[in-house]
């Protein structure tokens, strides 16, 4: 009894479709294919092919979440300073007594009744 030599057999004798050929050639298991899916989408994500794809990674993700969370602070700092002046203003519109207070310290003006003392700097 002869021993078929299945190396010179042609690819219609053996009723192999060519991509069966290729993953028995190249040894490809499901846990190879998983892998190497797997690697790519590292290469992906790493931004290792940015000038190819254009994909950015998780490097700029990672710099880009830094960055938004410094403007939401940024954002909620402003928002407490615009209340505070919003405060300031209301109660320079509404009270008289604020009104007196900002002219005096800012104007400097005294009432009719008042004396001003100056005393001259002691910096000789």
């Amino acid at each position: 009894m002869e021993i078929p030599n299945r190396r010179f057999q042609s690819n219609a004798s053996l009723g192999v479709a060519p991509w069966e050929r290729l993953a028995h050639r190249l040894r490809l298991t499901p846990t190879r294919l998983w892998l190497g899916v797997f690697g790519v989408w590292l290469l992906f994500l790493s931004g290792l092919l940015t000038p190819l794809t254009g994909s950015p990674g998780v490097g700029q993700l990672v710099r880009l979440s830094g960055l938004l969370d410094l403007k939401r602070q940024e954002l909620t700092r402003s928002e407490d300073d615009l209340h505070s002046l919003q405060v300031q203003a209301e109660g320079l519109e509404n009270s008289p007594a604020v009104q007196e207070d900002a002219i005096r310290r800012v104007l400097g003006w005294v009432a009719k009744d008042e004396f001003v003392f100056e005393f001259p700097a002691s910096g000789r």
